[in-house]
């Protein structure tokens, strides 16, 4: 079986302003929610496609 391997990117914004950093914030949570919900419509389908294969 196929190891999972989880990446994460980190960025430090403390030279921004209060305010941009508020923008991004909210960008990357909804960006966040986003692939999520792209994850739940793709992942479902992917895994009733291969069911019959088990």
């Amino acid at each position: 079986m196929s190891e999972k391997v989880k990446r994460a990117i980190v960025f430090e914004l403390n030279h921004l302003p209060k305010e941009q950093r508020i923008i991004l914030a909210h960008l990357t949570y909804y960006a966040g929610r986003l692939w999520n919900q792209a994850n739940y419509l793709v992942i479902p389908k992917l895994l009733y496609k291969y069911f019959y294969n088990v």
